[in-house]
Order: structure tokens, then C-alpha cells, then sequence
């Protein structure tokens, strides 16, 4: 098995139910009708390979199989819909789609995204997603939207391609007029129905179903093809299309939801061809398959008793009756092809159809689970001649079983009803309550057609890192914000904003809790005893203050390190840059960059041992124009080596300045960080290119309209790309940088899920890792993923502190860290609990690194 997220919290599903080695029929076996061959024995492996919580589902709405691709539809903890595409061995994603997330290459259209149970609207009418297509060249349909919700401007359909989830095609099905005049439009409803390799069936609802509309377009390019008014067209069957009448209660492929006419449609015209709606008092499509339908119907006798129920085979392209039944059907389902499977009711024995008449239906002799009174029993789908089927002795458990069109039993103790089956993979509904109610997880096994056992899933296997080697004893404790009743020292800050180590000092910042202002503090890491403080307009001597010191600037070798900030001088308006000695807070040195008396302001931006780079902006009038000019200075001599109008600096990194270029288009642009000569940008490879993390000299990672991608940080050169949208990162971009990937500005980081990127044994490697939703605060530091799971986060596992460290594959080291890393050095380590942040209370410790 391959790489799979750490954070399953529990025991391998369905440990001790022994898939592949279950009943298969003995020696009494009944013969199949019709000259069928027995189909070749299947096996599932017992172990699950990885299931919805490694999606960051927490129900499932459907699955379809494509190859060595698992494409699945369900509600995620983002509070809305997901589609994942998913390598159907690990789980590993391909690329993901949520909700309200734009489409790839969509114009601005948007998944759609409204609240409520929203994976339904990602699948068709047979309860999977819409995928059509062979090979490796396939593509899934989603709904779409464009606008803000009351106000869109377009919903339609969208057809995505499998290999990266870019838009092939899109075509509106609602173009609600503005203002107060689209009130109606907007509340419509749009469905997706059915698809094949000719055509895609979706419909046009109005509010509470008052007018229904089935609209066909065409599955290659989205142009449409015909529309027919007041009924659902949902089972493509040859040259028809199959479906009912509109009724009040809804969509007909609903059990509860009863009452109309079967009807066919032409599929190239959508012209009705044929429909009961004079020959029966009410008709209902059951399944169909091939050339075949299968029909419920009630003769006009004026009765609704069960007597007057019956059930035809019907020539699915003329309407012709090819086998009249006295007897009713339920729970049907069907290959697709040419086999459909049906439940009488009463017995309930098993009654099977090949398509085309040849026959006739096929009554099993024998009751399926061996001849025991059943209660609930159902046909969950039909795979080549295999009939899977549930139910359950009177009072007793749900049992699971795979039978042929005999009622012979081929294997028992599956884990639940089968959502979708291959050669290679069964994915499973199972229950995650323990209670008697519809199963809406998902486990997905290893399958075997033909003889042979799959091989069982290894594992997770162990992590590839060590836990982080600290003194679980901590030296001393801090505290910041209003709670006197919280342990450590106080701080004196309503909160801390960050955390840095250098060398024996522990440097932090915050909000003054007395003083309203931003203040940085500069403590013995060993003992918490404060060295010196600043807060921002504080005095540094010579008529000189503090003007920003909100962000921490450490720079020289040890012993000997600085502590950058701003200042201004208060005579002049003078701003400049000034170095303070990390050990006293005496100041070293000043820098002028601004001579005052102006309306331009300076913010340091970056700095290292060899340069720090400032941005220059300016008011004009009321409003503050673009930061539009970088000044570069040697941080050993304090020259002025350069200056770049229209960029703002964005980090320092090696022997480069990264900048953003904001007048000709966004870009991001590396300067050499001596003279100030461009050595690479990103205009015209990716489409709006923005830095969104440098740390160290190795990589950074910049996002795009596309996704993200990794760079080496001297030459440029992409290391390794992906479809996810990184809203932001953390790590010292050596080994590892953990990435958040969810809404951008998501404070809170609900139905977020951690991306790694792993730049260690020569190769640059990212994973996302969907099954960390329950999680939050994701940190990286070295080779450690740290994060902190949410209180009550599904399938977490009694014990520890609920702060973690994993490796880049999501794999847990330790769950029960102190808290968060602040910060962790070569000798010292910090962990905070709360959340960082001006106004947040938070208490943090200090610990020795051992080893």
C-alpha cells in the first residue's frame, strides 16, 4: 500500500472479517438459467486500503470507479460538498474540487456550494458521479455556478477533465436576469441526471418542483441538444431515454417519491416515443438494461390495493410489452449492459432479466441467505452476473452477500452494500455510528477476479522521522492575556504574535497589555528573565523611537546578533532602520532611508547577515498608493547597494531578494540581493503568480491560478507543481513546509486539510493529506509536521494532549506535545497553547533539546 494520512485515529476497519475467504456456494448449487456459466470466483481483501475519513469526508453520496481512478462525491468537514479524484490503491488525491471553489480554467465559475447535505448534487440519478469516458481519458460532469449565491448571474454544467480537473466544457442552464427581476430565476434548481459517451441529462427545476425541465447536451463539446418539458429523463437505454412523468414529491428514482407515467424520449431528438400514461392508472420505472425496462404498474380498476399491482419487461425503443408478470418487483438494479435484478415482493425471492427478451425473467428457487426469513432485504447493484444483496434474518444483524442469478451464494460477511466494484477495488458503504441507519461511510478494498486471495494492506507503516528530542519537563512558562489565573510568567502582552530563538535568547512579541502597543521582548531562553524590551514609539535614545516592531528581524553570527527594527526620529519625521544588540537592547547602530517631512512611510521587510531590504510607499490624498519602491542595504556596512521602483520586497533569501511586481501584472521577481539585477521571474510561465512562502535558500513555494507550485529559490526552476490551493505555509524550507489548504482568510481553519512538501532525499515530493480536517494550526519546523487536532474531531482516539507531530505523509510521531511549536532551535524548544495573535491569550513553555 502506499503513502496514507496518519490521522485515521482508530484500528484497521474490519480487522477479523475475512473477506476472501467467505462462503462461496458449496456443493449445492443450483443451476443458472438460461445456460449461463458460474462467473469466476472474486475475493476482497480483508482490510480496508483507506476509506472517507482519509478524504476529509464525513459522508459519502456516491463513488465510480475508472481504472486505477476512484472519483468520489460527499460532504467534507468544509461545510460543503467535495469531489475527490483519488488513486484508488492509496486514496492518494489526484485533485480535488469543494464547493464554492473555482473551476480550473472556468472563467470565474464556481463548484456549486449551498449548505445542506450538497455531495447529492455532485452525483447522478443512480446515486454515483457522472463520469464518462475510457481509458485515461475520461471526464466527470459537476454542476457550476457564477456569482454570489441570491445573486448569480449563471448555473449550468461543467465537464472536467479526470486527468487535472481543468474545464473542457461548460454550459449555462440558468441565466437569472439582474435585480430584483431574477428573484425567480434564482430559485430555480438545477439536477445532474445521466450520462454516457453521447450525451449528458440534466434538469431545470422551479421552486418546490412547480415546473420541471430536462435539458440533453452534448457529452463531447456541452452544446445542448433538445429540452422536454414536465417530466425527468434519467436512464439512457440505446436509442431512448427512459423516465417518468413530473410529480409532486419529487425526483421518481426516490423511492418515497411516486405517482407518474413511464415515458421514452427519442435521444437524438428528445421526442417522445412512447409513454403509459393511458394504458395504467400510475407506472414507475424500476431499471432497465440493454433493450430491456422494467416496469411497475397499477391497472385503472379505481383500487390502490397491492392486487392491482403488477410488473411488465418491456422493448425499452417501442414501448412493446415483452413479458407481463402477476406478480409485483422491488429493489431493482441493473449491469448497465444486459442483466437486471429485481426482488419479488412477498417471498422475497430474487428474479433476474436479461435484456432483449431472451428467456424471459428468471425466478431463483431458493431465497437468498440460505432459505431464512429476511426482513429489509434489497439488491444494491448488479456486476457481471454478480448480484449483491443485503438483509437480515428477523430481529437480527444486517448480513452482506455477493449471489448468483440462482440465489447461489458466492460470498458473505462483506462489510456492507457495494458502491461501486472493478477488477481491482470494491469500494463499500459502511456504517460509522453503530446505529440502524443508512451507512454513508466508505471502505475500499483490494479486489480479485478469477482465483487467488489480494494481497492485504500493509499498513500505514511507521514514520520516517524521530520524535522532536526535548525535555518533556519544561524549564519555565509564560503567559499572555487577561487571565491572572493562568500559569507562567506574565508576559505583561494581552498576546503573543510570534516566537523566535537565537542562540541562549527567546525572542517574542505582542500586544502591551498596559500600553495599547506592539511590543518585542528579548528573554534568557534557560530562565525567562527579561534582558531588554521595546515597545513601538518607545525611546531608543538621541530623541530616536521605536516605529515598528511588530516582526522579528535576528541577524549576525552568535554572540554577536542583532535585533532589526524601524524607527523615527521625532524632531525630523526621519525614518531608518536601527540595530539593537540581542544580548542589552543598545542600540549599534542607525540607518536613515527617509529624510521626513513627507507624506512616504518605510516598512523593513526582510533581512539576513548580508542584507535588509526596505519598501517605500506613499499616501496620495486620502488614499495609500501601491508600496512602489525597494531600497537594498549591505547589513555589515549599512551601504545603500540598490533601489527598484514598482516592486515591493517580499523576502530575503540566500543571495536574492524576492519582490512583488504589481504595475504591469502581478509577478513574482528574484533580485540579486547585491546589485539588484533580475535572475528570474515568473510572468508568462504562471498565470498571477504570487510568493506565499521562502524560508531558507532551498525552495519556495508560490501560488498560482492554477494551483501552487514549488521552486528552486536560486535558478527558479520548478520543482514539482499541484491543483491544490494553498492558502498559506510554515517551515524553514530546508526539509519540509507544511501548506493549509482551504478558504484564504479562513482564521478559524474549519474544513482545512494540510498539504506537505518534502524536499529531502534529492526529490521534491507533495502530498495533501484530505484526512487532516480534523486538525488545525499546521506548523512545520525541520523534518516535523506539527498540528493540533479540534476537540471532538472525528475518529479521534482517547489520550494525549491533542497536539501532534507527524511526518511529511501525515504518519503521527508524538500526540502528546506540550502545544504548538513556537519555535525550535538547536538547544531550545517552545510550545504554546491558544492561538497567537494580538488579543489572544496564550501560555507557552520553554524546553531544553536533549541528544
Amino acid at each position: 500500500m502506499g503513502r496514507r494520512p496518519a490521522l485515521r485515529w482508530a484500528a484497521a476497519l474490519l480487522a477479523g472479517v475475512v473477506l476472501a475467504t467467505g462462503c462461496s456456494g458449496g456443493s449445492d448449487k443450483d443451476a443458472l438459467p438460461d445456460g449461463d456459466k458460474p462467473p469466476q470466483p472474486v475475493s476482497f481483501s480483508a482490510g480496508s486500503l483507506w476509506d472517507e475519513r482519509d478524504l476529509g469526508m464525513e459522508r459519502v453520496a456516491g463513488i465510480e470507479l475508472r481504472g486505477g481512478t476512484a472519483i468520489v462525491a460527499g460532504d467534507c468537514h468544509c461545510g460543503g460538498g467535495r469531489l475527490a479524484v483519488v488513486d484508488a490503491e492509496t486514496g492518494a488525491p489526484r485533485w480535488v474540487l469543494d464547493g464554492g471553489e473555482p473551476l480550473r480554467g472556468g472563467g470565474g465559475a464556481k463548484a456549486y456550494g449551498k449548505y445542506g447535505y450538497l455531495g447529492e448534487h455532485l452525483r447522478g440519478a443512480s446515486g454515483r458521479p457522472l463520469v464518462v469516458g475510457d481509458g485515461e481519458d475520461w471526464t466527470v460532469l459537476v454542476q457550476y455556478v457564477v456569482g454570489a449565491e441570491l445573486g448569480e448571474r449563471e448555473r449550468g454544467v461543467a465537464a472536467l477533465s479526470g486527468r487535472d480537473g481543468s474545464v473542457r466544457w461548460k454550459t449555462p442552464l440558468i441565466k437569472p436576469r439582474s435585480g430584483e427581476k431574477g428573484v425567480t430565476d434564482r430559485k430555480q434548481k438545477t439536477r445532474l441526471l445521466a450520462a454516457d459517451g453521447r450525451m449528458v441529462l440534466a434538469s431545470v427545476e422551479s421552486e418546490q418542483d412547480a415546473a420541471l425541465t430536462t435539458v440533453a447536451l452534448d457529452a463531447a463539446a456541452g452544446r445542448e441538444l433538445w429540452r422536454h418539458d414536465d417530466g425527468w429523463a434519467y436512464q439512457i437505454a440505446g436509442d431512448v431515454v427512459l423516465g417518468e412523468t413530473r410529480t409532486d414529491t419529487g425526483p421518481p428514482w426516490e423511492p418515497r417519491n411516486r405517482g407518474g407515467a413511464v415515458i421514452a424520449l427519442d435521444a437524438k431528438t428528445g421526442q417522445k416515443k412512447w409513454d403509459l400514461t393511458e394504458r395504467f392508472e400510475k407506472s414507475e420505472l424500476k431499471s432497465s438494461a440493454g433493450g430491456s425496462a422494467v416496469v411497475g404498474v397499477e391497472d385503472r380498476s379505481g383500487s390502490s390495493s397491492v392486487s392491482d399491482s403488477r410488473t411488465l419487461v418491456v422493448n425499452a425503443a417501442t414501448g412493446a410489452d415483452e413479458k407481463a408478470l402477476a406478480k409485483s418487483f422491488y429493489s431493482c438494479d441493473s449491469d448497465a449492459r444486459e442483466l437486471i435484478a429485481c426482488l419479488e415482493i412477498g417471498a422475497p425471492t430474487l428474479v433476474t432479466i436479461r435484456s432483449g427478451g431472451r428467456g424471459g425473467p428468471v425466478t431463483a428457487e431458493k431465497k437468498v441467505f440460505a432459505g431464512k426469513v429476511e426482513d429489509g432485504l434489497s439488491v444494491d447493484t448488479v456486476w457481471q452476473d454478480r448480484i449483491f444483496v443485503h438483509g437480515s434474518a428477523r430481529d437480527g444483524p444486517v448480513r452482506y452477500s455477493m449471489v448468483d442469478r440462482a440465489a447461489n451464494t458466492l460470498r458473505t460477511g462483506l462489510p456492507g452494500p457495494v458502491a461501486a466494484v472493478s477488477e481491482r477495488n470494491a469500494a463499500f458503504f459502511v456504517n460509522r455510528t453503530g446505529r440502524d441507519s443508512v451507512p454513508t461511510g466508505l471502505a475500499v478494498h483490494r479486489t480479485t477476479v478469477g482465483g487467488g486471495r489480494p494481497a492485504e494492506p500493509g499498513g500505514a507503516g511507521r514514520p520516517t522521522v524521530q520524535p522532536v528530542p526535548f525535555d518533556k519537563k519544561p524549564l519555565w512558562s509564560g503567559r499572555a492575556g487577561d487571565g491572572q489565573a493562568l500559569a507562567g510568567k506574565d508576559t505583561g502582552l494581552k498576546g503573543v504574535t510570534g516566537f523566535a530563538l537565537a542562540g541562549d535568547a527567546l525572542i517574542y512579541t505582542g500586544e502591551g497589555r498596559e500600553t495599547d502597543r506592539s511590543r518585542l521582548v528579548v528573554a534568557d531562553a534557560a530562565t525567562g528573565k527579561v534582558r531588554w524590551s521595546i515597545s513601538r514609539n518607545g525611546s531608543l535614545g538621541g530623541g530616536v523611537n521605536a516605529d515598528s516592531v511588530e516582526r522579528i528581524h535576528v541577524v549576525g553570527d552568535e554572540g554577536r546578533e542583532l535585533v532589526l527594527i524601524g524607527y523615527r526620529r521625532r524632531s525630523t519625521g526621519e525614518q531608518g532602520v536601527a540595530a539593537l544588540s540581542l544580548r542589552s537592547g543598545e542600540v549599534r547602530w542607525t540607518k536613515p532611508v527617509l529624510a521626513g517631512g513627507d507624506d512616504r512611510f518605510m516598512r523593513l521587510d526582510a533581512a539576513d547577515g548580508r542584507t535588509f531590504a526596505v519598501t517605500v510607499s506613499a499616501f496620495n490624498g486620502s488614499s495609500l498608493r501601491s508600496r512602489d519602491e525597494t531600497i537594498a542595504f549591505a547589513t555589515g556596512t549599512r551601504r545603500r547597494l540598490w533601489h527598484r521602483a514598482g516592486l515591493s520586497a517580499e523576502a530575503v533569501t540566500g543571495d536574492l531578494i524576492l519582490t512583488r511586481h504589481e504595475r504591469r501584472g502581478t509577478d513574482l521577481v528574484a533580485l540579486d540581493a547585491s546589485n539588484g539585477k533580475r535572475r528570474w521571474g515568473l510572468a508568462g510561465r504562471y498565470k498571477s503568480p504570487e510568493l506565499l512562502h521562502a524560508a531558507g535558500s532551498r525552495a519556495l513555494v508560490a501560488r498560482t491560478a492554477d494551483g501552487a507550485v514549488v521552486l528552486d529559490t536560486a535558478t527558479g526552476r520548478e520543482l514539482a507543481r499541484t491543483t491544490a490551493r494553498p492558502a498559506e505555509c510554515d517551515g524553514d524550507g530546508e526539509l519540509l513546509i507544511v501548506c493549509r489548504v482551504g478558504p484564504l482568510g479562513d482564521a478559524s481553519q474549519n474544513g482545512s486539510h494540510a498539504l506537505t512538501i518534502d524536499l529531502g532525499g534529492g526529490q521534491t515530493k507533495i502530498t495533501e493529506l484530505l484526512g487532516t480536517s480534523g486538525l488545525f494550526d499546521y506548523r512545520g519546523s525541520r523534518q516535523w509536521f506539527f498540528a493540533s487536532r479540534f476537540q471532538g474531531a472525528q475518529g479521534a482516539q482517547g489520550g494525549g494532549s491533542g497536539y501532534l507531530a507527524l511526518d511529511s505523509a501525515g504518519r503521527e510521531v508524538a500526540g502528546d506535545l506540550p502545544g504548538s511549536p513556537g519555535a525550535i532551535g538547536d538547544r531550545y524548544a517552545v510550545f504554546y497553547t491558544g492561538s497567537l495573535g494580538q488579543y489572544s491569550g496564550v501560555t507557552f513553555t520553554v524546553h531544553r533539546m536533549v541528544g
